[in-house]
């Protein structure tokens, strides 16, 4: 990844114009931000377009993954754990 779409993704923007991602990147950028801002919901369009490239068991994985980062988020929050410096 380029420090352009770090930068963005960190920021909560979808990388796009030269810095844009490869499909299945972007897939994923929509999948997690959606299931994180809805509360775990993802729409038809995207479950359909994640079911296309990974398939059903990576699109499983690529929610399984999701959630983990979610609830380990949580407990780093939780924890007052500080962010790293470098």
């Amino acid at each position: 990844m380029t420090e352009g779409q770090i930068k963005d993704i960190s920021n909560g923007v979808k990388p796009n114009g030269k810095d844009s991602l490869a499909a299945a990147g972007e897939v994923a950028f929509d999948a997690a931000t959606e299931a994180v801002g809805n509360k775990g919901s993802l729409s038809d369009e995207t479950f359909r377009r994640a079911e296309e490239l990974f398939g059903k068991e990576g699109t499983a994985s690529l929610t399984h993954f999701t959630g983990i980062y979610a609830y380990i988020c949580v407990l780093v929050n939780v924890s007052e754990v500080p962010a790293p410096t470098e």
